[in-house]
């Protein structure tokens, strides 16, 4: 995947399971759903689908 900046799209990979270290259940609702980059830090991602409470990383998303 491409470079990753802040108010790029991405898609919440549709294989996201809690069963990875990063993920947490909560995060697994949002799978297969779009969502914006809002801020960026220590190379995880804040999302604005879920008002940039959980750090993401780029593994966990699809090509938009």
């Amino acid at each position: 995947m491409e470079r990753i900046k802040i108010g790029d799209k991405v898609i919440i990979s549709n294989s996201l399971e809690s069963k990875n270290l990063d993920v947490v259940p909560e995060m697994v609702k949002y799978k297969g759903k779009t969502a914006k980059i809002i801020d960026c830090r220590d190379e995880k991602y804040f999302l604005d689908i879920d008002n940039g409470f959980w750090g993401w990383t780029a593994e966990m998303f699809e090509c938009v």
